[in-house]
């Protein structure tokens, strides 16, 4: 699964956005405040599971008071959306996004063979999604109003009722089947890694918790004695370890109820984590989101945060390796970027993002001329 195009008006700072050419591997350059940022995380907000409470989108079912179960990312609510609408307004967000899925992807989702009739020889499909996110309270409620498959119409919402794929022969039940399935396999397949990557003191504890920069250690210490998931916390501390980045034996030690991460470089010292430097604590919390991600699109914001060249170097590599093996995940990189080092690799598709008249974000490729206003040589 790969995004080729997205359109979006209304959420944050992005109105009447539309990126298009999107590659496998892409970057974005822009003045801070252009809207960078809010390009990868709209993607995220789109496809991540939301939430419904049991009687649905009734009335009653708003108050917090209501228990909500997860749903796929194309229907239910985003609680606590209020303020990701453009300028505080109540007029919804709606967005287009432009699909590129892989046949394998969707194989195991179809026992009818209803697909094969949308297939198009030598090529991958092409889904194209059409919907909105609608205020109501403090919540965003997403709906999708139309799918379509290879410009084959698969879903479309109309006057309180949904056909699908209304021009297959296949049983109304089959119809509607597979194409829920393919949409939900899109769920959580944009995974953002955010800027905030520095390491904070943690008290040591025993319940789960999610991956975060503040939460790492007691992550990262879950995911080394967890019998599923070792081989997250493997891949973490083989990468760390390797002679490509040398930066030592990872361990942990609880002192006075605080978790500590431990390194022990090349010179056999052991020693805190967050006394090797900001940069060391960057790359550390980066390799644990790229591992810990199944997601199909990875995409980081500002991966050169306090690292040199090197290691922005080997960063990109990694994502470059991971995109670039076929039984593996991500799919495709999309990469936010202060760093002409970075954005100058000729492997990753550059573009530029700027508001015009204090309004629109403009996403077009990126020049010569635009190289030399944000980088400008002294």
């Amino acid at each position: 699964m790969k995004v080729r195009e997205f359109h979006v008006d209304g959420y944050r700072s992005l109105k009447q956005t539309r990126v298009t050419g999107l590659k496998t591997k892409s970057i974005f350059h822009g003045d801070n405040g252009s809207g960078k940022s809010n390009l990868l995380l709209v993607l995220e907000t789109i496809f991540r599971s939301k939430q419904i409470a049991p009687n649905h989108f009734s009335e009653e079912a708003l108050g917090e008071e209501i228990p909500r179960r997860s749903t796929p990312f194309w229907r239910g609510h985003i609680a606590g959306f209020d303020e990701n609408f453009y300028m505080g307004k109540d007029d919804p967000i709606t967005f287009e996004v432009l699909l590129q899925v892989e046949r394998g992807f969707l194989a195991d989702l179809d026992e009818e063979n209803i697909l094969v009739s949308l297939e198009e020889e030598g090529h991958d499909y092409r889904v194209k999604l059409r919907g909105k996110i609608d205020r109501r309270e403090n919540d965003g409620v997403m709906r999708l109003t139309e799918v379509k498959i290879n410009n084959h119409l698969a879903m479309q919402q109309r006057q309180g009722s949904t056909d699908w794929l209304p021009d297959h022969g296949a049983s109304i039940d089959a119809r509607q089947q597979v194409v829920e399935r393919i949409l939900d396999a899109f769920t959580d397949q944009v995974r953002v890694v955010p800027a905030s990557r520095y390491l904070s003191e943690e008290v040591y504890s025993t319940n789960e918790v999610m991956l975060s920069s503040g939460r790492y250690k007691n992550w990262l210490h879950k995911m080394s004695l967890s019998r599923d998931r070792y081989q997250i916390f493997k891949r973490v501390k083989n990468w760390l370890e390797s002679e490509t980045f040398g930066i030592g034996e990872v361990s942990f030690v609880v002192e006075n109820d605080r978790l500590e991460l431990m390194v022990e470089d090349t010179c056999k010292y052991r020693m805190r984590v967050d006394h090797k430097g900001s940069g060391i604590q960057q790359i550390i919390v980066l390799l644990g989101f790229i591992a810990e991600s199944n997601a199909a699109i990875i995409a980081v914001e500002e991966p050169e945060l306090n690292l040199s060249f090197k290691y922005q170097d080997l960063i990109v590599r990694i994502l470059r390796e991971l995109v670039d093996d076929s039984n593996d995940t991500p799919h495709q990189i999309l990469l936010t970027t202060h760093s002409d080092h970075i954005g100058s690799r000729g492997d990753l598709q550059r573009y530029h993002v700027e508001k015009k008249n204090g309004t629109d974000t403009v996403v077009r490729h990126f020049t010569d001329e635009d190289r030399q206003a944000l980088f400008p040589r002294r």
